[in-house]
């Protein structure tokens, strides 16, 4: 769960959890809305797993519009897109707390990205309490406006969730190991660095490569979740 408007960091932290959940048979469920829940959904669907958007519209009033596409995806890879809404519903306001009530009553644990200091997420999270679900918090920038909600959760006694291991040991659900799926674009990138870690310069160097090339494989192999900086390395995940 998180924001509409989120960072960059967000965006990636939720779609690389989305993944990591969707590669181990867990089920992700969100609210389909853009940003931080888009992120997750479409890191389920990279995993090869299966994700449950709950809407506040009915299922003929896709709302957010622009996220149709990305509810169809959902559904013809074998997850749900649910509604409690009668056909013909627009989203209206105060119908995403209704939404954000089904989301926290099917799930087993509640994870916030990212939010910031208001946002309809705290519905969830509140819910979720009521339900006795554990709720996890990503630690986010103390100097981006997008974590001050979250880092007010973890203030307040949410758990932190540092390492996406520590969120399968609170799930009732049996998971299973899959065997990771190799990236589709740069695999030449990502086959070095599965080796040993390298500064950009080096792949560059190992590939023939210039290096505006090497950046934009570590840019888009790092969205996708393959891989992270650490320090004036890349690492493979």
């Amino acid at each position: 769960m998180g924001s509409r408007r989120c960072s960059d960091y967000g965006r990636r932290v939720a779609y690389r959890l989305g993944r990591f959940l969707s590669e181990r048979g867990i089920i992700v469920i969100s609210g389909l809305a853009l940003g931080i829940d888009s992120a997750a959904h479409r890191g389920a669907l990279a995993g090869g797993g299966r994700t449950v958007a709950v809407l506040g519209s009915s299922l003929d009033r896709i709302y957010p519009p622009s996220n149709a596409s990305l509810a169809h995806r959902i559904a013809e890879a074998g997850g749900g897109v649910l509604s409690e809404f009668p056909l013909g519903t627009g989203a209206r306001k105060e119908y995403f707390p209704r939404r954000n009530r089904l989301i926290s009553a099917l799930s087993d644990a509640v994870v916030v990205v990212e939010a910031k200091e208001r946002s309809g997420t705290f519905i969830t999270v509140d819910y979720a309490l009521d339900m006795g679900k554990e709720v996890f918090v990503v630690p986010g920038n103390i100097d981006s406006p997008f974590s001050r909600g979250t880092n007010r959760l973890l203030k307040e006694g949410a758990t932190p969730l540092v390492e996406f291991e520590e969120l399968l040991e609170c799930l009732p659900l049996k998971t299973k190991e899959l065997k990771r799926r190799e990236p589709e674009e740069y695999g030449e990138v990502y086959s070095l660095l599965k080796e040993r870690p390298l500064s950009a310069d080096e792949l560059a160097c190992a590939l023939g490569k210039g290096i505006g090339y090497v950046i934009r494989a570590l840019s888009r192999l790092e969205i996708s979740g393959f891989v992270k900086r650490e320090g004036v390395k890349w690492v493979a995940l």
